[in-house]
């Protein structure tokens, strides 16, 4: 097995910034994007998830948190994941893997702000 390169590792990964309080805002706007790309407005999926509107509205600006519940609820109005892992997430996620092995993972953790 070749050596971990620790840069190459961060460089690779394509997480944005975020934090607990704008995660919800991450997903909102995926929901949002979702929505558009099915041509559907926010009163046809909060039909289709038993909500109102404002409800839909809130979520995709991320005031309101999803439940587990209408999470599923949205992906299966869309038919499709909002998240969607490539090959390339994949390949990353193998090499996380490998450095959970070592120390190196901290280090990787740390450049990226998840740990102190």
């Amino acid at each position: 097995m070749s050596e971990i390169n620790e840069e190459k590792v961060i460089s690779q990964i394509k997480i944005p910034n975020i934090g607990k309080k704008n995660i919800n805002k991450v997903i909102g706007g995926m929901i949002r994007t979702l929505r558009k790309k099915h041509k559907m407005s926010q009163q046809a999926l909060a039909q289709k998830i038993g909500v109102s509107f404002q409800q839909v509205q809130k979520y995709e600006l991320g005031i309101s948190r999803l439940s587990l519940e209408k999470y599923i609820q949205i992906q299966t109005a869309f038919g499709e994941r909002i998240f969607v892992l490539t090959e390339k997430d994949y390949e990353i996620l193998d090499t996380i893997k490998e450095l959970q092995k070592s120390e190196t993972l901290k280090n990787v953790l740390k450049k990226l702000n998840f740990i102190q």
